[in-house]
Protein backbone atom coordinates (compact mmCIF):
# COMPACT_ATOMS: atom_id res chain seq x y z
CA UNK A 1 0.00 0.00 0.00
CA UNK A 2 2.83 2.47 1.11
CA UNK A 3 4.57 1.90 -2.35
CA UNK A 4 1.41 2.40 -4.41
CA UNK A 5 1.00 5.83 -2.25
CA UNK A 6 4.65 6.45 -2.94
CA UNK A 7 4.16 5.79 -7.00
CA UNK A 8 1.14 8.06 -7.21
CA UNK A 9 3.34 11.28 -6.23
CA UNK A 10 5.65 10.94 -8.40
CA UNK A 11 3.10 10.65 -11.02
CA UNK A 12 1.73 14.07 -9.24
CA UNK A 13 5.23 15.53 -9.13
CA UNK A 14 5.76 16.73 -13.01
CA UNK A 15 2.23 18.85 -12.25
CA UNK A 16 3.49 20.02 -9.16
CA UNK A 17 6.89 21.76 -10.23
CA UNK A 18 5.20 23.30 -13.20
CA UNK A 19 2.47 24.97 -10.76
CA UNK A 20 5.12 25.92 -8.17
CA UNK A 21 7.09 27.70 -11.16
CA UNK A 22 3.90 29.31 -13.04
CA UNK A 23 1.90 30.11 -10.70
CA UNK A 24 3.22 29.90 -7.04
CA UNK A 25 6.61 31.69 -7.07
CA UNK A 26 5.14 34.31 -9.58
CA UNK A 27 2.04 34.99 -7.09
CA UNK A 28 4.99 35.30 -4.43
CA UNK A 29 7.39 37.89 -6.54
CA UNK A 30 3.75 39.76 -6.77
CA UNK A 31 3.56 40.22 -3.02
CA UNK A 32 7.16 41.37 -2.38
CA UNK A 33 7.51 43.67 -5.57
CA UNK A 34 3.73 45.37 -4.87
CA UNK A 35 5.96 46.38 -1.33
CA UNK A 36 8.69 47.77 -3.25
CA UNK A 37 9.62 50.55 -5.61
CA UNK A 38 10.40 47.62 -8.54
CA UNK A 39 9.85 49.57 -12.33
CA UNK A 40 10.75 46.44 -14.26
CA UNK A 41 14.62 47.62 -14.73
CA UNK A 42 16.62 47.31 -10.89
CA UNK A 43 18.37 44.33 -9.89
CA UNK A 44 16.67 42.74 -6.46
CA UNK A 45 19.80 44.12 -4.99
CA UNK A 46 18.69 47.69 -5.94
CA UNK A 47 15.25 47.58 -4.58
CA UNK A 48 13.59 49.72 -1.77
CA UNK A 49 11.61 48.71 0.65
CA UNK A 50 8.60 51.15 0.55
CA UNK A 51 5.84 48.93 2.95
CA UNK A 52 2.19 49.77 2.64
CA UNK A 53 2.96 53.04 0.62
CA UNK A 54 1.64 51.43 -2.79
CA UNK A 55 -1.62 50.59 -1.22
CA UNK A 56 -1.94 53.54 0.65
CA UNK A 57 -1.68 55.63 -2.77
CA UNK A 58 -3.71 53.27 -4.48
CA UNK A 59 -6.53 53.65 -1.89
CA UNK A 60 -6.44 57.17 -1.15
CA UNK A 61 -4.98 59.35 -3.97
CA UNK A 62 -5.14 57.68 -7.59
CA UNK A 63 -7.63 59.25 -9.16
CA UNK A 64 -6.85 56.99 -12.18
CA UNK A 65 -7.62 53.72 -10.42
CA UNK A 66 -10.85 55.33 -8.97
CA UNK A 67 -12.18 55.67 -13.08
CA UNK A 68 -10.85 52.50 -13.77
CA UNK A 69 -12.72 51.23 -10.39
CA UNK A 70 -16.15 53.51 -11.66
CA UNK A 71 -15.79 51.58 -15.16
CA UNK A 72 -15.59 48.37 -13.69
CA UNK A 73 -19.21 48.83 -12.08
CA UNK A 74 -20.47 50.32 -15.13
CA UNK A 75 -19.50 47.08 -16.67
CA UNK A 76 -20.82 45.03 -14.28
CA UNK A 77 -23.70 46.63 -13.80
CA UNK A 78 -24.35 46.13 -17.55
CA UNK A 79 -23.19 42.86 -17.53
CA UNK A 80 -25.58 41.63 -14.76
CA UNK A 81 -28.57 43.10 -15.87
CA UNK A 82 -28.93 43.03 -19.51
CA UNK A 83 -26.58 40.44 -20.52
CA UNK A 84 -27.96 37.64 -17.66
CA UNK A 85 -31.07 38.67 -17.96
CA UNK A 86 -30.81 38.41 -22.16
CA UNK A 87 -29.06 35.14 -21.31
CA UNK A 88 -31.77 34.01 -18.94
CA UNK A 89 -34.40 35.41 -21.83
CA UNK A 90 -32.69 33.30 -24.90
CA UNK A 91 -32.19 30.27 -22.43
CA UNK A 92 -36.09 30.29 -20.97
CA UNK A 93 -37.33 30.73 -24.98
CA UNK A 94 -34.78 27.83 -26.33
CA UNK A 95 -35.78 25.54 -23.47
CA UNK A 96 -39.31 25.23 -25.38
CA UNK A 97 -40.37 22.10 -27.63
CA UNK A 98 -40.50 23.90 -30.94
CA UNK A 99 -38.54 23.34 -34.34
CA UNK A 100 -35.01 25.09 -34.56
CA UNK A 101 -34.25 25.51 -31.26
CA UNK A 102 -31.06 23.96 -31.93
CA UNK A 103 -29.80 26.18 -34.80
CA UNK A 104 -31.00 29.29 -32.77
CA UNK A 105 -28.51 27.98 -29.60
CA UNK A 106 -25.65 27.61 -32.16
CA UNK A 107 -25.97 30.99 -33.47
CA UNK A 108 -26.63 32.36 -30.11
CA UNK A 109 -23.29 30.50 -28.81
CA UNK A 110 -21.13 30.74 -31.64
CA UNK A 111 -19.39 34.38 -29.98
CA UNK A 112 -17.82 32.39 -27.64
CA UNK A 113 -15.71 30.06 -29.15
CA UNK A 114 -14.39 32.85 -31.05
CA UNK A 115 -11.41 34.37 -30.12
CA UNK A 116 -11.37 37.98 -27.98
CA UNK A 117 -9.12 39.36 -30.28
CA UNK A 118 -10.56 38.39 -33.19
CA UNK A 119 -14.02 39.71 -31.89
CA UNK A 120 -12.36 42.97 -30.62
CA UNK A 121 -10.92 43.09 -34.75
CA UNK A 122 -14.26 42.62 -36.03
CA UNK A 123 -16.13 45.14 -33.59
CA UNK A 124 -13.37 47.52 -34.12
CA UNK A 125 -14.28 47.34 -37.85
CA UNK A 126 -17.72 48.08 -37.14
CA UNK A 127 -17.50 51.15 -35.04
CA UNK A 128 -15.32 52.40 -37.25
CA UNK A 129 -16.20 55.92 -37.90
CA UNK A 130 -15.12 56.40 -41.61
CA UNK A 131 -15.54 53.03 -43.11
CA UNK A 132 -17.94 51.13 -40.58
CA UNK A 133 -21.00 49.61 -41.05
CA UNK A 134 -22.76 50.80 -38.38
CA UNK A 135 -22.32 54.17 -39.54
CA UNK A 136 -23.01 53.08 -42.85
CA UNK A 137 -26.28 51.82 -41.85
CA UNK A 138 -27.40 54.70 -40.18
CA UNK A 139 -26.74 56.96 -43.12
CA UNK A 140 -28.68 54.40 -45.64
CA UNK A 141 -31.17 54.45 -43.13
CA UNK A 142 -31.89 58.04 -42.99
CA UNK A 143 -30.34 58.32 -39.16
CA UNK A 144 -26.92 60.55 -40.38
CA UNK A 145 -27.31 62.69 -37.16
CA UNK A 146 -26.63 59.37 -34.99
CA UNK A 147 -23.27 58.40 -36.94
CA UNK A 148 -20.27 59.14 -34.45
CA UNK A 149 -16.93 57.79 -33.46
CA UNK A 150 -18.17 55.31 -31.64
CA UNK A 151 -15.10 54.40 -29.36
CA UNK A 152 -13.72 57.65 -29.93
CA UNK A 153 -16.34 59.64 -28.17
CA UNK A 154 -15.97 59.79 -24.54
CA UNK A 155 -19.77 59.36 -24.00
CA UNK A 156 -20.32 56.30 -25.85
CA UNK A 157 -16.89 54.29 -25.99
CA UNK A 158 -17.21 52.80 -22.63
CA UNK A 159 -21.22 51.16 -23.71
CA UNK A 160 -19.80 50.39 -26.86
CA UNK A 161 -17.20 47.86 -25.45
CA UNK A 162 -19.59 46.13 -22.83
CA UNK A 163 -22.49 45.86 -25.54
CA UNK A 164 -19.53 44.16 -28.12
CA UNK A 165 -18.38 42.10 -24.78
CA UNK A 166 -22.27 40.79 -23.70
CA UNK A 167 -22.95 40.20 -27.50
CA UNK A 168 -19.86 37.72 -27.11
CA UNK A 169 -21.04 36.24 -23.45
CA UNK A 170 -24.04 35.71 -23.57
CA UNK A 171 -24.44 32.70 -25.04
CA UNK A 172 -22.30 30.86 -22.12
CA UNK A 173 -24.37 32.38 -19.67
CA UNK A 174 -27.33 30.83 -21.60
CA UNK A 175 -25.94 27.53 -21.91
CA UNK A 176 -25.34 27.33 -18.11
CA UNK A 177 -28.81 28.54 -17.60
CA UNK A 178 -30.22 26.53 -19.97
CA UNK A 179 -28.64 23.35 -18.51
CA UNK A 180 -30.47 24.47 -15.14
CA UNK A 181 -33.21 24.36 -16.75
CA UNK A 182 -33.10 21.21 -18.32
CA UNK A 183 -33.02 19.81 -14.91
CA UNK A 184 -36.51 21.18 -13.47
CA UNK A 185 -39.08 17.75 -13.19
CA UNK A 186 -41.50 17.71 -15.81
CA UNK A 187 -43.66 16.36 -12.54
CA UNK A 188 -42.98 19.49 -10.83
CA UNK A 189 -45.33 21.71 -13.67
CA UNK A 190 -47.65 19.30 -13.97
CA UNK A 191 -48.44 19.80 -10.71
CA UNK A 192 -48.81 23.46 -11.27
CA UNK A 193 -50.74 22.73 -14.25
CA UNK A 194 -53.19 20.00 -12.46
CA UNK A 195 -53.50 23.29 -9.87
CA UNK A 196 -54.26 25.73 -11.68
CA UNK A 197 -51.32 27.59 -12.74
CA UNK A 198 -50.85 29.17 -15.82
CA UNK A 199 -47.38 30.09 -17.35
CA UNK A 200 -46.32 33.23 -15.15
CA UNK A 201 -47.06 31.59 -11.95
CA UNK A 202 -44.98 28.62 -12.95
CA UNK A 203 -42.25 31.42 -13.33
CA UNK A 204 -42.50 32.93 -10.48
CA UNK A 205 -43.53 29.79 -8.29
CA UNK A 206 -41.62 27.32 -9.69
CA UNK A 207 -38.84 27.70 -12.25
CA UNK A 208 -37.17 30.91 -10.93
CA UNK A 209 -37.16 29.68 -7.17
CA UNK A 210 -35.44 26.53 -8.46
CA UNK A 211 -33.27 28.43 -10.67
CA UNK A 212 -31.76 30.71 -8.05
CA UNK A 213 -28.91 28.50 -7.23
CA UNK A 214 -27.79 28.29 -11.05
CA UNK A 215 -28.62 32.36 -11.07
CA UNK A 216 -26.38 32.54 -8.47
CA UNK A 217 -23.30 30.56 -10.06
CA UNK A 218 -23.30 32.62 -13.25
CA UNK A 219 -23.47 35.54 -11.28
CA UNK A 220 -20.54 35.00 -9.81
CA UNK A 221 -18.58 33.88 -13.24
CA UNK A 222 -19.98 37.05 -14.76
CA UNK A 223 -18.21 39.51 -11.59
CA UNK A 224 -15.10 36.93 -11.95
CA UNK A 225 -15.13 37.71 -15.92
CA UNK A 226 -16.06 41.31 -15.80
CA UNK A 227 -12.67 41.89 -13.08
CA UNK A 228 -10.16 40.11 -15.33
CA UNK A 229 -11.56 41.79 -18.75
CA UNK A 230 -8.21 43.33 -20.50
CA UNK A 231 -8.07 42.43 -24.18
CA UNK A 232 -10.90 43.81 -25.70
CA UNK A 233 -10.49 47.24 -24.14
CA UNK A 234 -6.93 47.12 -24.73
CA UNK A 235 -7.34 45.99 -28.62
CA UNK A 236 -10.59 48.64 -28.82
CA UNK A 237 -9.25 51.77 -27.21
CA UNK A 238 -6.78 51.00 -24.95
CA UNK A 239 -8.53 52.50 -21.95
CA UNK A 240 -9.20 56.02 -24.07
CA UNK A 241 -10.19 58.34 -25.21
CA UNK A 242 -8.47 59.76 -21.72
CA UNK A 243 -9.31 57.70 -19.07
CA UNK A 244 -12.88 56.86 -19.95
CA UNK A 245 -12.26 53.56 -20.95
CA UNK A 246 -9.97 52.36 -17.94
CA UNK A 247 -10.60 49.08 -16.65
CA UNK A 248 -8.63 47.32 -13.42
CA UNK A 249 -6.64 44.98 -16.26
CA UNK A 250 -5.64 47.77 -18.46
CA UNK A 251 -4.94 50.04 -15.36
CA UNK A 252 -2.54 47.22 -14.01
CA UNK A 253 -0.93 46.67 -17.98
CA UNK A 254 -0.48 51.06 -18.42
CA UNK A 255 1.16 51.11 -14.67
CA UNK A 256 3.65 47.90 -15.65
CA UNK A 257 4.48 48.18 -18.71
CA UNK A 258 3.90 51.95 -19.64
CA UNK A 259 4.73 53.97 -16.61
CA UNK A 260 7.34 50.96 -15.39
CA UNK A 261 5.92 51.29 -11.97
CA UNK A 262 5.88 47.33 -11.82
CA UNK A 263 5.41 47.73 -8.21
CA UNK A 264 2.99 49.62 -7.73
CA UNK A 265 1.31 47.52 -10.29
CA UNK A 266 1.87 44.47 -8.11
CA UNK A 267 -0.16 45.71 -5.24
CA UNK A 268 -2.75 46.27 -7.87
CA UNK A 269 -2.63 42.55 -9.03
CA UNK A 270 -2.62 41.51 -5.46
CA UNK A 271 -5.64 43.36 -4.34
CA UNK A 272 -7.85 41.71 -7.71
CA UNK A 273 -6.08 38.80 -6.39
CA UNK A 274 -7.74 39.34 -3.02
CA UNK A 275 -11.25 39.74 -4.76
CA UNK A 276 -11.03 37.14 -7.57
CA UNK A 277 -9.78 34.59 -4.22
CA UNK A 278 -13.21 34.87 -2.31
CA UNK A 279 -15.14 34.96 -4.99
CA UNK A 280 -13.65 31.66 -6.25
CA UNK A 281 -14.39 30.78 -2.60
CA UNK A 282 -18.72 31.99 -2.88
CA UNK A 283 -18.70 29.74 -6.13
CA UNK A 284 -16.94 26.93 -4.72
CA UNK A 285 -19.25 26.96 -1.07
CA UNK A 286 -22.37 27.68 -3.71
CA UNK A 287 -21.34 24.08 -5.55
CA UNK A 288 -21.14 22.60 -3.01
CA UNK A 289 -24.68 23.55 -1.03
CA UNK A 290 -26.20 22.84 -4.70
CA UNK A 291 -24.57 19.21 -4.76
CA UNK A 292 -25.90 18.95 -1.07
CA UNK A 293 -29.50 19.87 -1.93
Amino acid sequence: MASKKGSAYWFILPALIVYVILTLLPSFYTFVYSLTNYDGILKLSQLRFVGLDNYIYLLTRDKQMGQAILNTLVWLVFQLLLGNGLAFLFALLLNQKIRGTNLFRAIIFLPVVISSVAVSFVWGYILDPQVGDLNKFLQAAGLGEWTRNWLGDSSTALISIILVDIWKSVGFNMVILLAGLQTIPSDVYEAGKIDGAGPWRAFTRITFPLMIPVLGMVTILTVNGTLRTFDMVYILTGGGPGYETEVLMTRIFSEAFTANRMGYASSLAVLLFVVLFFLAYAQLKMTEQKDTN
